[in-house]
């Protein structure tokens, strides 16, 4: 018995017919409920937090039960410990994520390296085009693994966190020479 853990790079051996790998079942992880947020959250009283009541449905709304998003926002409020934990103090780390976090810079440069997923993530998120979600759709599953999408009727991305980071990489100005946009001509 064998475990391969990854995202694109395994699916990209797993897929397929040709594929050495075909007989591997794959397993595709849920993300956290809005009951098991709030029970991370909540260990923050243990060392010395106040969480405030609103603090977990902040972190919830934020992160969509996105596990490592989930947890990176718990240890940033664990560092600074402000007391209370509300929803503010949520806010500003996520503010710190969005200006450096290896999780959501890994999934910008994912992006950078794959043109055709990045040009239908602009028209699902910027143009706000339905996708149907099929993991049949390479582009698609592609997507899902990299962690931008959900697998929801039609394609919605991933949770708030992403979201706004993705509206400031499509809004830059490197966006236009990374594909996203066809130049005039």
């Amino acid at each position: 018995l064998f475990v391969f853990s990854g995202a694109v790079d395994l699916y990209g051996l797993t897929f397929g017919t040709n594929s050495p790998l075909n007989i591997c079942d794959k397993l595709y992880l849920q993300d956290l409920t809005a009951a098991q947020v709030a029970q991370l959250v909540g260990q923050l009283n243990k060392l010395g937090g106040t969480v405030a009541p609103e603090a977990p449905e902040a972190v919830y709304a934020l992160t969509g039960g996105h596990p490592y998003l989930a947890m990176r926002l718990c240890a940033l409020l664990e560092t600074a410990l402000p007391s209370p934990i509300t929803a503010q103090t949520v806010q500003r780390a996520a503010a710190q994520m969005l200006i450096e976090d290896d999780n959501i810079g890994h999934l910008l440069r994912a992006l950078d390296g794959q043109p055709g997923a990045r040009r239908l993530l602009y028209s699902i998120l910027m143009e706000g085009q339905a996708v149907p979600f099929s993991r049949n759709n390479p582009i698609l599953a592609s997507l899902e693994m990299m962690g931008a999408i959900k697998p929801t009727q039609p394609c919605a991305v991933r949770n708030q966190l992403y979201e706004r980071a993705l509206r400031e990489y499509y809004a830059s100005p490197g966006a236009q020479t990374r594909g996203t946009r066809r130049p005039h001509r």
